[in-house]
């Protein structure tokens, strides 16, 4: 928890500096209060996560779930002109992620 009220601060010196805007701010003390022990060092580590066997880990949920981690595959379509929605296969199997801008921004200023 200390180390949130750390990253709190160096966020808003980073505000303070204009290189975030008040609401980017907002947003990554909400992101920050929202972590569990261990998202921002796997954030962190992991600019590319590749799942496999179908094993994902939770951080990697919680962090798309912020928008700081995207699926780089896009899994759903309209097929045919039934107007019928295909949903295709959600597993984590084979699954790449990737982080965000705002996921890459954040570690940025945290980090640097």
């Amino acid at each position: 928890s200390y180390d949130k009220a750390r990253y709190l601060a160096i966020l808003y010196l980073a505000y303070l500096d204009l290189k975030i805007d008040w609401v980017e701010f907002c947003k990554y003390s909400e992101v920050i209060d929202r972590f569990l022990p261990g998202d921002l060092e796997f954030l962190k580590e992991n600019p590319v996560y590749q799942t496999e066997n179908g094993i994902s880990s939770d951080n990697i949920l919680r962090l798309v779930a912020q928008g700081l981690v995207i699926d780089e595959e896009k899994n759903i379509g309209i097929k045919g002109l039934t107007g019928t929605l295909d949903l295709n296969d959600f597993s984590l199997n084979g699954r790449r992620y990737k982080r965000t801008e705002f996921g890459d921004k954040l570690i940025y200023h945290l980090f640097s």
